[in-house]
């Protein structure tokens, strides 16, 4: 079977764990499409995990009080999202036999 590429608006973080995945699952049809958006929400954790590694937890907020940067409440969700699609496509996420 010929290897299924991974879509080309994905970007390196989503990239990687579509050819993670596919490496150790054999999916198809609808699978595929849970996949891809498994791993934009890979791309998207991973931006937002650059983004705070460079502006830090805490920013001004609009009084210049310091509040949470918004971007670490959508990683969270980004990553639950990630989690979410594993169990919908019964990846083993413990990696035991």
């Amino acid at each position: 079977m010929a290897e299924i590429q991974p879509p080309a608006t994905l970007e390196e973080a989503g990239r990687e764990l579509w050819k993670t995945v596919l490496a150790e699952y054999d999916l198809g049809g609808t699978s595929l499409v849970i996949l891809r958006s498994m791993c934009e929400a890979a791309d998207r954790a991973a931006q937002c995990h650059a983004q705070l590694k460079q502006d830090g937890p805490i920013v001004p907020g609009g009084s210049g009080q310091p509040v949470a940067h918004p971007l670490l409440a959508i990683e969270v969700k980004a990553r639950a999202a990630m989690l979410a699609h594993a169990r919908a496509l019964k990846l083993d996420l413990a990696g035991g036999e």
